[in-house]
C-alpha cells in the first residue's frame, strides 16, 4: 500500500462505513470548508479510488458529480489550486494570481466563487439523465422499428 494512503480511508470498520453516513454524503450541502477539504483529496481520489472504503468512494463520487457542473475554466483554476500529490507541490495564491494575470484579491474571490458552486448537492453528473435531442430521436426511431418488426413477426399477420 502506498505510504500516502491514509489507513482509515481503506478500512472496512463499520465506524467508517455507516450506511446512513454514506447516503447523507451525496445529499449534503457543502459549506466552503468541506468543499476545500474534498478538493485537497481530489488527486488522492483519482490515484487511489480502487483502494478506498465505501465512505470515501462516495465522497469522491460526490466531488466528481459536483465538479461536472463547472466550466472548463473553473475546473482549470481549481485543478491548479488543489490537484497535487502533496501540499508542498501546491503553488501559492500569489503565484496562481500572477499565472492568471489577476490581482491577488481578484483571483482569491474568483476561486471562492467557484468553490461556492460546489455546495449544491448533485445526485447525477451533468448531462446524465436528460437525453440530447439526437439521442431522443434515435430512441423514437428505434421504438418505431421495434414495433414494426413485432407486427411483421407476429403470427396474426
Amino acid at each position: 500500500m502506498d505510504k500516502n494512503v491514509l489507513p482509515y480511508m481503506m478500512t472496512d470498520d463499520p465506524y467508517f462505513n455507516k450506511i446512513d453516513d454514506v447516503k447523507s454524503i451525496m445529499n449534503e450541502t457543502w459549506i466552503s470548508r468541506i468543499s476545500r477539504y474534498q478538493l485537497t483529496y481530489w488527486y488522492f481520489y483519482d490515484h487511489h479510488l480502487q483502494e478506498l472504503n465505501l465512505r470515501f468512494k462516495t465522497q469522491a463520487k460526490s466531488l466528481y458529480y459536483r465538479l461536472s457542473y463547472l466550466s472548463k475554466d473553473e475546473l482549470k483554476i481549481l485543478a491548479d489550486s488543489y490537484y497535487y500529490k502533496t501540499n508542498e507541490e501546491r503553488p501559492t495564491l500569489t503565484q496562481l494570481s500572477k499565472k492568471y494575470g489577476m490581482t491577488y484579491n481578484d483571483f482569491m474571490y474568483k476561486r471562492i466563487a467557484i468553490i461556492g458552486k460546489l455546495s449544491k448537492p448533485r445526485l447525477k453528473p451533468k448531462g446524465v439523465g436528460k437525453p440530447t435531442k439526437e439521442q431522443a430521436e434515435r430512441e423514437r426511431e428505434f421504438k418505431k422499428l421495434y414495433q414494426l418488426s413485432r407486427r411483421l413477426l407476429s403470427p396474426d399477420s
